[in-house]
């Protein structure tokens, strides 16, 4: 089925789906919708990104970002494939 589950971590420090979508690259085409909606475009915001040994998504998601939110995209990191999957962080 190729079903991609997107991930937050709620305010008290659980880790639960979010949302859940049918492809790779819907899972971050969704993760770019869900910044649209609720990240204030009014400030200046600087977004992070890591990702799991997938530059290439790191970087096709980076430029997404620039060019829809015109926001700051810090290096990118490395993370544990184990314990990273398509993982949305909020600030509350």
């Amino acid at each position: 089925l190729d079903i991609k589950p997107i991930l937050e971590i709620t305010a008290e420090g659980r880790i639960g789906a979010f949302a859940k979508v049918r492809s790779r690259k819907s899972a971050l085409r969704k993760l770019i919708d869900v910044m649209l909606e609720e990240i204030d475009e009014s400030t200046e915001q600087t977004i992070g990104i890591s990702h799991a040994n997938c530059l290439r998504d790191a970087e096709w998601l980076a430029q997404e970002i620039r060019t829809k939110l015109n926001s700051t995209v810090n290096p990118f990191s490395t993370a544990n494939p184990f314990s990273h999957h398509h993982m949305l962080l909020r600030t509350f």
